[in-house]
């Protein structure tokens, strides 16, 4: 099961880092990006 895991995080990671994401809050909504804590207000602001 070990490699399970393993192979699951390489295939979450490599597809992550397709999409352009490079941190943590990163959130993708109709293709846009946000990232960071300091953009939850502007994500609720324009998908409300």
């Amino acid at each position: 099961m070990e490699q399970d895991i393993k192979d699951r995080l390489r295939h979450e990671t490599e597809n992550a880092l397709a999409r352009g994401v490079f941190g943590s809050p990163f959130i993708l909504i109709d293709g846009e990006p946000f990232w960071g804590t300091d953009r939850f207000d502007d994500i609720e602001r324009l998908y409300a």
